[in-house]
């Protein structure tokens, strides 16, 4: 009998230790769920909505609070501007498509989205989400003092699990932050704009947090980007081998040129300008960035029969072109080969490198608030990573190139007959 109540007892006390930890590792997984439900959505995103370009690597705003019916669950319509409190709520589960997420304790999500990857409102809006965007929110360890957000890592989004409601806490409507979320060490999850902490669990502290970094978006983003870039060089490629024969000219182009970021303000520039002539391509430049203007990319005035401009709106709205680096081996000018590695190779007709998202703020990096004078940087060396490959904005003649080094996060493409592949990068 003894031994019976022995074993009781001891079941009923691992029942009181191990719940809250269980509680707690189901809180872990609705914001593991939460975190992929939100890239996702971000990375997936085509095509427009009134006009405004669907963007990867644009973050959703969040749901309201207190919203039932038909609304729970759906981002609110515009978060952009200086309001903070609109990048605050509950997690927009509905506008994700998955099922209303709650953590251990049967409470719902809250999500915070920083100003620089929240989605755009209009198609017109000055700031932009591309490769020079720099995510602002600030996350500390639970000492308050180490930052989580250094070194290019800082989070375009968190994710909180409120857990059980603590002694001073008292969850009635209207829904209140500080109601839920709690601060430690100085840092305040309950503070619009933060700063945001991850603290040890404790009497007055029990938010659990997952984050994502707009590192982490813009590296997701380059692939679809490379892909986007290749297809329209494939198309320009192909109009020029059908205008071949017609075309009165001894220096054959089978490319657009590069434009000359360094030269040309109108490639740094961040204003909605999507004419013809803006940030176009300049004859037998070597070496600078994918040109803007659409008569750039099909070759109009050019070929009897221009290429199709495929490149979606994303890509054109916010400006990413500027963010690939770009050389060709072509007409008189641009005639010597690539060495690429030390190896001279001939049969490389052009070179891509998409640089990966910003470790550091660039001197210009896109202001995280409507800003018509944030422009690109024009030093490479904030771009790409591997120091030979950091002179061809000022030196385009140069034709030495290096694959990028295993801790670099840019990608090198090569095109051949119109097709661009991957490089591997080099991990010796």
């Amino acid at each position: 009998m003894l031994l019976m109540v022995l074993v009781l007892a001891s079941t009923l006390v691992a029942q009181v230790r191990y719940q809250p930890d269980e509680r707690r590792d189901n809180s872990r997984f609705a914001i593991a769920t939460a975190r992929q439900a939100l890239l996702a959505w971000s990375l997936s995103r085509e095509g427009t909505s009134g006009g405004r370009a669907l963007s990867p690597a644009e973050l959703p705003c969040p749901a309201t609070l207190g919203a039932s019916g038909a609304l729970e669950g759906v981002s609110i319509a515009n978060c952009d501007g200086s309001n903070a409190a609109n990048r605050i709520g509950l997690l927009p589960w509905k506008t994700l498509g998955i099922p209303k997420l709650l953590d251990g304790d049967g409470q719902p999500l809250w999500y915070v989205v920083d100003l620089a990857f929240a989605v755009r409102s209009s198609a017109t809006q000055a700031r932009r989400v591309n490769g020079d965007s720099f995510a602002n929110l600030s996350l500390y360890a639970a000492d308050g003092v180490t930052r989580h957000s250094d070194h290019g890592q800082a989070p375009a989004a968190l994710i909180f699990a409120a857990g059980p409601a603590l002694s001073h806490q008292l969850r009635a409507a209207p829904w209140a932050m500080n109601q839920y979320l709690e601060g430690s060490q100085g840092q305040n999850n309950a503070t619009l704009g933060g700063s945001y902490i991850a603290a040890a669990m404790s009497e007055t502290f029990n938010d659990q947090v997952g984050s994502i970094t707009g590192r982490e978006l813009i590296d997701r983003t380059t692939h679809r980007l490379a892909l986007e870039v290749a297809a329209q060089l494939k198309r320009y490629w192909q109009a020029y081998q059908i205008a071949v024969p017609s075309l009165p000219i001894t220096t054959p182009a089978p490319y657009p040129y590069p434009a000359n970021l360094v030269a040309d303000a109108s490639c740094r520039s961040n204003k909605p300008d999507t004419t013809s002539l803006s940030c176009a391509s300049q004859a037998n430049l070597c070496a600078g960035i994918l040109p803007r203007a659409s008569d750039s990319w099909t070759g109009q005035g050019v070929f009897p029969l221009a290429a199709s401009n495929g490149l979606a709106q994303w890509f054109l709205q916010n400006i990413w072109h500027r963010a690939v680096f770009y050389a060709v081996k072509q007409g008189d000018s641009c005639a010597a080969p690539f060495v690429l590695d030390g190896v001279v190779d001939a049969s490389i007709e052009a070179i891509l490198i998409v640089p990966g998202a910003s470790r550091v703020p660039r001197a210009n990096n896109l202001a995280p608030s409507p800003n018509l004078a944030a422009n690109a940087s024009s030093d490479l060396a904030l771009y790409l990573d591997d120091g030979q490959n950091q002179t061809h904005w000022l030196n385009p003649l140069d034709r030495q190139y290096v694959s990028p080094s295993c801790s670099s996060n840019d990608v090198l493409y090569l095109c051949r007959l119109g097709v661009c592949s991957a490089r591997k990068k080099s991990c010796s």
